[in-house]
C-alpha cells in the first residue's frame, strides 16, 4: 500500500518461491555477497527464520526465509512466517511455469494515480487538469482486474499465456 501523502511505500506485503535441485546452494551464493547471511542456520523443514534486518539493505521490511525440500521460500510483510510456509507446503506441479506473473491492472491504477499527480503538479499542470487526464485513464484500468501471464519453457521453445480478468 502506498502513502498518498508521500507516494512512498507505506505496507509492503510480498512473497518469492523457487523449485530448485539445490536451494539450499543458492541460499549459500547469497551468503557469498553477504558472509553474515552465509552464518544463518536456515533448517530443511521449513521451519521459517527472520533474517536479522542488519543483513537487510536500508529501509528493506523484515524478511522471513525456509527451505524445504527442493523449495526456498522468502516472504515479507504481514504474517511472513505463514506465508512462507504456506508456500513451502503447497504441492507443486508436475509441469510448471518458468515464470510466472500476477498484476491488478486497477491497483496499478491507484498507484499511477499517485505519481502521475506528483508529477503533473511540478510540471505546473493544474489539479484540475491532472484530476481529467488521471480519470480518463483510470477509467480504462478498472475495467481490469487481475492479470496472470506464464512463461513456460521446453525443447521446443518459448510459450507465454496470458489470462485476463476484467471487472463488472
Amino acid at each position: 500500500k502506498m502513502d498518498p501523502n508521500t507516494g512512498m511505500p507505506a505496507n509492503i506485503s510480498a512473497r518469492a518461491m523457487a523449485q530448485l535441485d539445490d536451494p539450499r546452494g543458492l541460499f549459500a551464493m547469497a551468503g557469498a555477497l553477504n558472509p553474515q547471511l552465509a552464518q544463518l542456520q536456515v533448517p530443511n523443514d521449513g521451519t521459517p527464520i527472520a533474517i536479522p534486518p542488519e543483513q537487510l539493505p536500508p529501509g528493506v521490511p523484515p524478511v522471513q526465509v525456509g527451505i524445504k525440500g527442493k523449495g526456498l521460500a522468502l516472504a515479507t510483510g504481514g504474517d511472513s512466517a505463514a506465508m512462507v510456509s504456506d508456500l513451502l507446503n503447497t504441492a507443486v506441479p508436475e509441469k510448471s511455469p518458468l515464470m510466472s506473473l500476477v498484476y491488478n491492472f486497477s491497483r496499478m491504477g491507484d498507484l499511477m494515480r499517485m505519481g502521475v499527480q506528483q508529477s503533473a503538479m511540478a510540471q505546473g499542470k493544474s489539479p484540475e487538469d491532472v484530476a481529467r487526464e488521471m480519470e480518463m485513464v483510470l477509467e480504462l484500468y478498472g475495467a481490469y482486474g487481475p492479470v496472470q501471464m506464464n512463461i513456460w519453457a521446453d525443447q521446443n521453445g518459448l510459450a507465454i499465456e496470458q489470462i485476463m480478468e476484467f471487472v463488472d
